[in-house]
């Protein structure tokens, strides 16, 4: 048995981008004194304002970087997620938020390889309330890199020991990230074998049901 499924994901983050950086162009004010003379003007050069790209609303609870979240060694970020949620005992799944908002679908980006994160955070429990959530539940904030590009790929196989079904499977993908735009295409192929009865010799001697003799 043959299955072929193709995986295609475009989508933009919703809201005004966040950037790190928003320069102040020059900027003069005039102003009569009492005396009638003009004040000199004032010039603001270089003044930069400094923000965390994708920051949620609070500040994390717990915060995974590069280095944390490549110790997984997951293949997807909903692998990624599903560990985290293990290993600090989430009760249920956690609302998902991408670069501190909260998006439509986040599923969508839930197939990129781990490589594609800059950070994920895990929220403390008052956050799910900010976000329009359950208050029971968790909030994940996983925040994506800037630019990405990736092409990838697994394979799996599955025997069994003492005959029976067998399978093979093959994944590729191709992620793209720019700003706040990402696109991923996948191809799935995969291959299981029939199952015979001379697979099973001890179900054929003896099948389920069946009487001993007198």
């Amino acid at each position: 048995m043959m299955f072929l499924s193709l995986i295609c994901t475009i989508s933009c983050l919703a809201g005004a981008p966040s950037p790190e950086m928003f320069p102040v162009a020059q900027e003069s004010r005039r102003s009569n004194t009492p005396g009638g003379q003009d004040d000199k003007a004032i010039q603001l050069e270089d003044v930069v304002v400094m923000g965390r790209r994708g920051a949620a609303l609070v500040d994390p609870e717990i915060e995974l970087g590069p280095d944390e979240i490549d110790a997984f060694g997951a293949y997807d970020i909903s692998e990624v997620l599903t560990r985290i949620g293990d290993s600090l005992g989430f009760d249920g799944a956690p609302i998902i938020i991408v670069n501190g908002r909260r998006v439509v679908n986040a599923s969508d980006f839930l197939g990129f390889p781990p490589d594609a994160l800059e950070r994920v955070e895990a929220l403390p429990q008052q956050a799910a309330a900010m976000y329009g959530g359950d208050p029971s539940r968790r909030v994940v904030n996983i925040v994506l890199q800037r630019r990405f590009t990736s092409r990838d790929g697994r394979a799996t196989v599955a025997r069994p020991t003492a005959g029976g079904q067998s399978s093979t499977a093959l994944d590729i993908r191709q992620s793209a990230i720019q700003d706040n735009n990402t696109s991923q295409f996948g191809v799935q192929l995969g291959r299981d074998t029939s199952l015979r009865r001379s697979g099973r010799p001890a179900y054929i001697e003896d099948p389920p049901g069946r009487e001993g003799s007198a």
